[in-house]
């Protein structure tokens, strides 16, 4: 595989996907999760906008029929799972597919012990910053704030914003700054929406002058 940043076109991905099929066929669920995670995910959906073919590809990892056991044994990794079939979900604009995913995904992940173990990183690609979780509770709260950006797209917008809110509250009792700015800047989108202009232009600003600090920051 090349590096990610020279990965520019679908054939730079042939060599993943030429092992992920026989991967799927040998019923090496658990592999071809974290082959699709790591090597799969990123590229498809960011750096090349396939968002069609990364939501059929996933197919392959979700139960086929009614009454199928999840193929992926790890809890949380079902819970990974079905963030990703979310997000491709909402790409392709099911939106109601895509808060039952979020919603399925957080479930699973409440019955996952909080005892660490847990070494993910998922990236925000609007924003190309990455987040790091050690957790499996933090990653709640981007299945919440991602579930809140397809409510507030539905138009369930009290919805969107009660989880808007709960994600930002639970990031800054992490004090994960980044994630507080993504949060703030997500519970403007939904004020907005609904017309409390005032309310948004404040979580926007708010969110406007982390970014700004946490960039000097970085960059010193």
């Amino acid at each position: 595989m090349p590096p990610d940043a020279a990965i520019t076109r679908l054939t730079d991905l042939d060599p993943a996907i030429a092992l992920f099929h026989p991967l799927i066929g040998l019923g090496h669920f658990d592999d071809v999760s974290a082959l699709f995670r790591t090597r799969l995910d990123d590229a498809l959906y960011y750096r090349l906008g396939a968002g069609r073919l990364r939501y059929e590809i996933l197919t392959h990892l979700l139960p086929q029929g009614p009454g199928e056991a999840p193929r992926v044994s790890q809890p949380l990794d079902q819970a990974l799972v079905l963030g990703m079939e979310a997000k491709g979900a909402m790409f392709l604009g099911h939106l109601e597919e895509a808060i039952g995913r979020f919603q399925e995904a957080i479930k699973r992940i409440a019955h996952v012990p909080d005892n660490g173990g847990c070494d993910l990183t998922v990236m925000a690609g609007d924003l190309q910053e990455t987040c790091h979780f050690e957790r499996p509770s933090n990653v709640v709260r981007v299945c919440l704030s991602e579930l809140s950006l397809a409510q507030r797209l539905a138009g369930h917008l009290w919805s969107a914003e009660q989880v808007a809110c709960r994600a930002l509250a639970m990031g800054r009792r992490a004090a994960q700054v980044f994630e507080v700015e993504v949060h703030l800047y997500r519970v403007g989108l939904v004020l907005s929406a609904r017309g409390a202009t005032a309310e948004a232009d404040e979580a926007f600003r708010e969110s406007l002058v982390i970014w700004q600090q946490s960039r000097l920051y970085r960059e010193l």
